[in-house]
C-alpha cells in the first residue's frame, strides 16, 4: 500500500504477525526465501555514515562479543585489504592490531588453526611467534636471528649469536658453540735446517691471526727458526706469511702483523725450517686462523 502528501510517496510494508516478536537492537530485513519481512539482529553498532564509502574516521564497536565472518569462496582471497594510494607520502600501516593491556601473556595478536582446531601459527602479545609448519625464507637475502652479549640459549632448538666473541650458540642436549676461529697444530721431530713440510690445503679462504711455536719445553738454550709460506694449488711458488719466528724453549709467537695473512681457498700452506740451535728433539707449531666468507 502506498500514499502521498503531495510531495513524497510513502509505502506501508506488511510484516506477518509471527515476525513481530522483537528485541532491542533488531532491524527490519527482507527474507528472500520466505518472501517476507522480519526483524533480525542488527549485528552490532555501525558508526560509519556509510560503511561502503565512509567520509570520516570512525569505528565499529563489537563490545564483548565474538563476531565470525564466513565464506564459501573456493578460489581467491576471502578477505583483502587494498590501499589504492599510488604514492604514499609517509609511513602507512595496512593492518594494525593493538591491545590496551600491554604485554599480557593472555593476549594473542593472531592465531591460525586447522579444521581440527590444531594450532598452526600464532603471534603473541610479546612478539613471540609459534609456527607448527615449514617456514620458508628462501627468497630472502638474509635472516636475522637473536643476537647480543651472552644471549640465553637454554632450551632444545634455540639458537643465537653471541656478539661478545662472534660465536653461534645452539641448544641440542645442551648449549653448544660454533666459532669462526680455528687452529691447526703440527709437531716435527728432530727438525733439520732446510726441512720443508707441506701442512694442509685450504678448503675456504682463511685469515691467519697468530702463529705460536715452542721447542723441547724441559730443555734450555735451544731454538728453531720457522717460516710459514702460502703456496699455490699445486704447492709451488710459496710466499712467506710473515717474517721468520725463532721458536725457543719458552715458546714464541709472531709479532702480530702479517704481510700475507689472507690465504686463498685451495692454496697449500708450507712450513720451512731454518737455523736449528742445540739438540732439538721436537718443535710444535700452532696456527690460529679464521674462515672467511667467499
Amino acid at each position: 500500500m502506498q500514499y502521498g502528501d503531495g510531495v513524497d510517496t510513502y509505502y506501508v510494508i506488511a510484516v506477518p504477525d509471527g515476525n513481530l516478536t522483537t528485541s532491542d537492537g533488531q532491524v527490519l530485513a527482507y527474507n528472500a526465501t520466505n518472501d517476507e519481512f522480519e526483524f533480525v539482529a542488527s549485528g552490532g553498532s555501525v558508526t560509519y555514515n556509510s560503511i561502503g564509502d565512509p567520509t570520516v574516521d570512525s569505528a565499529i564497536n563489537f563490545a564483548a562479543f565474538t563476531n565470525i565472518w564466513t565464506s564459501t569462496l573456493d578460489t581467491g582471497s576471502v578477505l583483502k585489504i587494498d590501499n589504492t594510494d599510488a604514492d604514499l607520502a609517509g609511513d602507512t600501516v595496512l593492518l594494525e592490531l593493538e591491545f590496551t593491556d600491554d604485554a599480557d601473556i593472555n593476549g594473542l595478536f593472531i592465531q591460525a588453526n586447522d579444521n581440527d582446531g590444531d594450532l598452526r601459527f600464532q603471534v603473541g602479545l610479546d612478539g613471540g611467534i609459534v609456527s607448527n609448519g615449514v617456514v620458508n625464507f628462501g627468497a630472502a637475502t638474509s635472516v636475522e636471528i637473536a643476537n647480543g652479549t651472552a644471549p640465553t640459549v637454554d632450551a632444545a632448538g634455540e639458537i643465537a649469536v653471541d656478539t661478545t666473541d662472534d660465536q653461534l650458540i645452539y641448544y641440542g642436549g645442551a648449549a653448544r658453540v660454533l666459532s669462526y676461529k680455528q687452529t691447526k697444530s703440527v709437531v716435527l721431530e728432530s727438525p733439520v735446517d732446510a726441512d720443508s713440510i707441506v701442512l694442509w690445503k685450504t678448503l675456504d679462504p682463511i685469515t691467519i691471526t697468530d702463529i705460536e711455536c715452542i721447542v723441547d719445553p724441559a730443555d734450555s738454550a735451544e731454538s728453531v727458526v720457522i717460516d710459514l709460506h702460502e703456496a699455490d694449488a699445486t704447492g709451488d711458488t710459496g710466499v712467506t706469511v710473515d717474517a721468520t719466528i725463532t721458536c725457543d724453549n719458552d715458546g714464541a709467537a709472531d709479532d702480530g702483523t702479517f704481510t700475507n695473512g689472507a690465504i686463498d681457498a685451495n692454496d697449500w700452506l708450507l712450513l720451512d725450517i731454518g737455523t736449528v740451535t742445540g739438540t732439538v728433539t721436537q718443535v710444535s707449531v700452532t696456527i690460529y686462523y679464521t674462515v672467511d666468507a667467499e
